[in-house]
């Protein structure tokens, strides 16, 4: 299922790229339409993977070709999740992806492309006190620590989505943009010392793999503020 859907938006962006509009925007010749103009847009953008920048180009009135960047990197106390354990969860989100905007209306687009995934998921931690087995006192470092890191299961993403863009034939444009990239089932790598090292294997890998396995997609909203250089 997976191949099947990044061969439908490979294809979705190949069909974009040859094709020609059947629409007239009011007041516009046919040449108007496929004639590339001499601009790029550079912008600013702020979306569920964090803050970045983007540069499009004209292909057509109706398609741009658009390189996106974003990057955000978080830091939890696990402390605050569970108070018998210490340590901390570190989420980076971030992409590297082009795109095809297709312009329905003046309006509004559909967009396509391929990401480069950027996103990890980092989870370290041990227990927050001593623990007294008979007579024996285990600090937390004896008893060992464990850490788990979660990665898309794919880094290179395909990506469906559609927004509005508005004041386009200004110096000034704004766009909102919804949309999904297909990133497979998550994949999961446990390392641990100490007492707790026999539980980092392969079976436990799996199980996590297992129960985190539905989150395929990663859903991506965005606002996007853009300034019309003429070249």
């Amino acid at each position: 299922m997976w191949i099947r859907l990044r061969n439908t938006v490979i294809g979705i962006t190949i069909l974009l790229f040859s094709l020609k509009s059947s629409f007239a925007y009011p007041g516009n010749e046919a040449e108007d339409m496929i004639k590339p103009k001499k601009e790029i847009l550079v912008g600013l953008n702020l979306s569920t993977l964090g803050f970045g920048g983007s540069v499009t180009k004209n292909l057509s009135s109706r398609l741009d070709l658009r390189l996106n960047g974003s990057y955000l990197a978080y830091n939890y106390d696990v402390h605050k999740l569970k108070s018998d354990l210490q340590g901390d969860a570190r989420l980076k989100v971030g992409a590297i992806g082009l795109n095809l905007d297709y312009f329905i209306f003046r309006f509004f687009y559909f967009s396509t492309g391929l990401s480069y995934n950027l996103t990890t998921v980092t989870v370290h931690a041990l227990k927050a006190q001593s623990m007294n087995v008979g007579d024996i006192v285990l600090d937390p470092q004896d008893i060992g620590t464990v850490e788990a890191q979660i990665i898309p299961g794919s880094r290179i993403d395909p990506y469906l989505g559609g927004g509005f863009c508005f004041r386009r034939n200004k110096k000034l444009s704004f766009a909102i943009e919804m949309g999904l990239f297909f990133q497979g089932a998550p994949k999961v790598k446990l390392t641990a010392t100490g007492m707790l090292e026999p539980t980092a294997n392969v079976d436990q890998e799996k199980i996590i793999e297992n129960n985190i396995s539905p989150v395929i997609y990663y859903p991506n909203i965005s606002l996007r503020l853009s300034y019309r250089i003429k070249l």
